[in-house]
């Protein structure tokens, strides 16, 4: 699916992305930026928590978790995703989180770290 996004605020660096689930609960993915307009997309099964509260450069290289697949935006903000990972839903709310990460995130301070991921 290619979807046209207006902003060019895209993610610079490898983030948890907290996607809605239809059943009111929510799905981490990590985002890993691939250096050519693209993220890398893994489940994300240590979750923020566990993250925070121990080594986060051994955490991640130990991280073994699913790959989801890969999105890619071009330079006039459309977007694809290849992969079988995630529902069409999930992609929007990536893509959007992707593409207007500094915008969005600018609004909640410094860090703004619990805010995105404050369930």
């Amino acid at each position: 699916m290619a979807v046209k996004m207006n902003t060019q605020e895209y993610l610079e660096t490898v983030e948890n992305l907290k996607i809605e689930q239809p059943d009111g609960g929510y799905k981490l993915v990590r985002a890993e930026p691939d250096g050519n307009g693209g993220y890398r997309l893994r489940e994300d099964d240590l979750g923020v928590f566990f993250l925070f509260f121990t080594n986060l450069q051994e955490a991640s290289t130990q991280n073994a978790c699913a790959d989801l697949g890969h999105i890619l935006f071009d330079d006039q903000g459309y977007w694809v995703y290849e992969g079988t990972g995630l529902a069409i839903d999930e992609q929007e709310q990536l893509a959007y989180q992707l593409s207007h990460a500094k915008s969005d995130w600018k609004s909640q301070g410094i860090t703004g770290f619990f805010e995105r991921h404050a369930f």
